[in-house]
Protein backbone atom coordinates (compact mmCIF):
# COMPACT_ATOMS: atom_id res chain seq x y z
CA UNK A 1 0.00 0.00 0.00
CA UNK A 2 1.31 3.40 -1.01
CA UNK A 3 1.37 6.25 1.56
CA UNK A 4 0.02 9.59 0.40
CA UNK A 5 2.05 11.57 2.96
CA UNK A 6 5.62 10.53 3.37
CA UNK A 7 7.60 11.95 6.29
CA UNK A 8 9.40 14.29 3.90
CA UNK A 9 6.13 15.63 2.42
CA UNK A 10 4.67 16.03 5.89
CA UNK A 11 7.69 18.02 7.11
CA UNK A 12 7.63 20.29 4.04
CA UNK A 13 3.87 20.86 4.46
CA UNK A 14 4.25 21.74 8.15
CA UNK A 15 7.13 24.13 7.44
CA UNK A 16 5.14 25.75 4.64
CA UNK A 17 2.11 26.26 6.92
CA UNK A 18 4.31 27.71 9.69
CA UNK A 19 5.93 30.11 7.20
CA UNK A 20 2.52 31.22 5.88
CA UNK A 21 1.23 31.74 9.45
CA UNK A 22 4.30 33.77 10.44
CA UNK A 23 4.05 35.93 7.31
CA UNK A 24 0.35 36.56 7.99
CA UNK A 25 1.14 37.56 11.58
CA UNK A 26 3.85 39.98 10.45
CA UNK A 27 1.63 41.51 7.76
CA UNK A 28 -1.28 41.95 10.18
CA UNK A 29 0.56 44.99 11.54
CA UNK A 30 0.02 46.73 8.23
CA UNK A 31 -3.73 46.53 8.63
CA UNK A 32 -3.91 47.50 12.31
CA UNK A 33 -3.38 51.07 13.45
CA UNK A 34 -0.99 52.15 16.22
CA UNK A 35 -2.85 53.09 19.40
CA UNK A 36 -1.63 55.53 22.05
CA UNK A 37 -3.95 56.58 24.89
CA UNK A 38 -3.20 59.13 27.62
CA UNK A 39 -4.55 57.72 30.90
CA UNK A 40 -3.32 60.43 33.30
CA UNK A 41 -3.68 63.44 33.29
CA UNK A 42 -6.95 64.14 31.57
CA UNK A 43 -7.05 66.85 28.94
CA UNK A 44 -7.88 70.40 30.13
CA UNK A 45 -7.21 69.60 33.77
CA UNK A 46 -5.58 71.65 36.54
CA UNK A 47 -2.74 70.22 38.64
CA UNK A 48 -1.19 71.50 41.87
CA UNK A 49 2.22 69.86 41.59
CA UNK A 50 5.07 70.82 39.28
CA UNK A 51 6.13 67.16 38.99
CA UNK A 52 3.62 65.32 36.82
CA UNK A 53 3.45 61.57 36.29
CA UNK A 54 2.23 60.90 32.77
CA UNK A 55 0.63 57.48 32.21
CA UNK A 56 0.21 56.16 28.68
CA UNK A 57 -1.21 52.98 27.19
CA UNK A 58 0.00 51.66 23.86
CA UNK A 59 -0.63 48.68 21.64
CA UNK A 60 2.10 46.28 20.52
CA UNK A 61 2.68 48.16 17.25
CA UNK A 62 4.20 51.25 18.92
CA UNK A 63 7.99 50.95 18.91
CA UNK A 64 8.95 54.52 19.85
CA UNK A 65 7.39 57.24 22.00
CA UNK A 66 8.48 60.86 22.33
CA UNK A 67 7.10 63.09 25.09
CA UNK A 68 7.92 66.75 24.42
CA UNK A 69 10.74 65.61 22.08
CA UNK A 70 12.28 63.32 24.73
CA UNK A 71 12.30 59.60 23.99
CA UNK A 72 10.61 57.40 26.57
CA UNK A 73 12.03 53.97 27.36
CA UNK A 74 9.60 51.25 26.36
CA UNK A 75 9.13 48.02 28.29
CA UNK A 76 7.23 44.84 27.53
CA UNK A 77 4.22 46.25 29.37
CA UNK A 78 1.60 48.14 27.43
CA UNK A 79 1.34 50.84 30.14
CA UNK A 80 4.14 53.40 30.38
CA UNK A 81 4.86 55.99 33.06
CA UNK A 82 7.16 58.95 32.77
CA UNK A 83 7.61 62.12 34.80
CA UNK A 84 7.60 65.70 33.57
CA UNK A 85 8.38 69.02 35.20
CA UNK A 86 5.69 71.59 34.43
CA UNK A 87 6.04 75.34 34.10
CA UNK A 88 3.65 77.48 36.10
CA UNK A 89 0.53 78.31 34.12
CA UNK A 90 -0.66 76.75 30.86
CA UNK A 91 1.20 73.68 29.53
CA UNK A 92 0.82 71.61 26.39
CA UNK A 93 2.33 68.12 26.47
CA UNK A 94 2.96 66.63 23.03
CA UNK A 95 3.16 62.85 22.77
CA UNK A 96 4.26 61.18 19.53
CA UNK A 97 4.11 57.44 18.93
CA UNK A 98 5.67 55.66 15.97
CA UNK A 99 5.25 52.08 14.81
CA UNK A 100 7.75 49.90 12.99
CA UNK A 101 6.23 50.86 9.63
CA UNK A 102 6.90 54.57 10.24
CA UNK A 103 3.27 55.48 10.93
CA UNK A 104 2.94 58.27 13.49
CA UNK A 105 0.21 59.05 16.00
CA UNK A 106 0.06 62.39 17.87
CA UNK A 107 -1.64 63.18 21.15
CA UNK A 108 -1.71 66.50 23.00
CA UNK A 109 -2.65 67.14 26.61
CA UNK A 110 -3.52 70.68 27.69
CA UNK A 111 -3.30 71.44 31.37
CA UNK A 112 -2.77 74.23 33.85
CA UNK A 113 -0.25 74.07 36.66
CA UNK A 114 -1.43 76.17 39.58
CA UNK A 115 0.93 75.85 42.57
CA UNK A 116 -0.76 74.88 45.81
CA UNK A 117 -0.91 77.66 48.36
CA UNK A 118 1.54 76.97 51.13
CA UNK A 119 1.55 78.06 54.75
CA UNK A 120 4.26 80.65 54.07
CA UNK A 121 1.68 83.34 53.42
CA UNK A 122 0.19 82.79 56.87
CA UNK A 123 3.67 82.78 58.40
CA UNK A 124 4.57 86.01 56.57
CA UNK A 125 1.34 87.63 57.75
CA UNK A 126 2.08 86.70 61.38
CA UNK A 127 5.66 87.95 61.08
CA UNK A 128 4.49 91.24 59.55
CA UNK A 129 1.87 91.63 62.30
CA UNK A 130 4.49 91.01 65.01
CA UNK A 131 6.85 93.52 63.39
CA UNK A 132 4.08 96.10 63.25
CA UNK A 133 3.18 95.53 66.90
CA UNK A 134 6.81 95.68 67.93
CA UNK A 135 7.23 98.96 66.12
CA UNK A 136 4.64 100.74 68.29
Amino acid sequence: MRMFFTPKKLAVTVLFLVAIGYAAYQLSGLFRQPVLIVLVPTDNSTVNSALLTLKLKRNDLITRILVDRNEVELTEKDTIETQLLLAEGYNIITIIGEDRFGRIINEKVHLVYKPAKTGTNILNAKTTKQENEGGR
